[in-house]
């Protein structure tokens, strides 16, 4: 081996210095590619063994949260229109939605509450009924909203709020043949009733209730806005009764 390498070293004294040149290039290149490889193996071997591998970066889902009410954060304006269900004095001061689901028992506890408040303020408030049904754990409360407003629109107003009442004090036993039963106790005509009932005529203004009730920041049932201002939950009488009269002043 000594001698073979002799023999390279005479080859390059002999030769000319451009071929020199050249293979010392060669050379130097050659020996910066071994370099390289080597750190690069050990960076990745490296990396490995240490869990300081790149990992890819995951976004978040922007799409999450699109369809979720917003939360309330002010006063809050609720259309009010003929469609409406509206008992006390039209033109009151103090105008008092309810968002309601007629299989919601905390809903049935509120009720009182409600009544309680047309009884002591008379024509000083109006009352609006909005429909809110809760599907995914009350199934039984768009149909019964569905029943509500055809007894509205076909006995009026006074005789809907009667058959609301009766709705909530037969929570426990709403269907298709209580619906119907209620109705006619209350003299609504069977055969409109049916008709209407069965072709869910006012599917889609159950739905308008509550997609305003959506719009206004509300969660769920129950839930009351007065002159604007949303207090959700049953809460007593007595909360109501402070909100109204500070509205009335």
């Amino acid at each position: 081996m000594w001698n073979i390498f002799k023999k390279a070293n005479s080859g390059l004294s002999t030769a000319t210095p451009q071929v020199s040149f050249f293979m010392g290039l060669l050379g130097g290149i050659a020996v910066i590619s071994t370099v390289g490889f080597i750190i690069l193996l050990v960076l990745f071997v490296g990396g490995k063994n240490t869990g300081t591998t790149t990992k890819p970066v995951v976004k978040a889902n922007v799409n999450a949260a699109v369809n979720q009410p917003a939360a309330v954060t002010g006063p809050v304006e609720i259309k009010i229109t003929s469609a409406d269900n509206i008992i006390g004095n039209p033109d009151a001061k103090v105008t008092m939605v309810v968002f309601s689901d007629f299989q919601c028992p905390y809903c049935g506890r509120f009720h009182p509450a409600v009544k309680q408040a047309l009884t002591t303020y008379g024509n000083k408030i109006r009352v609006v009924f909005k429909n809110f049904p809760l599907d995914s754990i009350h199934p039984n409360a768009r149909p019964a909203a569905n029943a509500a407003e055809c007894v509205a629109n076909i006995s009026g107003t006074e005789v809907y709020w009667q058959y609301v009442d009766k709705l909530f004090a037969n929570q426990t036993a709403l269907s298709d043949t209580l619906y119907a039963s209620l109705a006619k106790q209350l003299g609504v005509a069977t055969d409109k009733f049916s008709e209407c009932y069965a072709a869910k005529k006012y599917g889609d203004k159950v739905e308008a209730d509550q997609q305003q009730g959506l719009a206004a920041g509300i969660q769920g049932t129950p839930a009351v806005v007065i002159n604007g201002q949303v207090i959700a939950g049953a809460v007593p009488f007595e909360q109501i009764k402070t909100a109204i009269d500070a509205a009335l002043k």
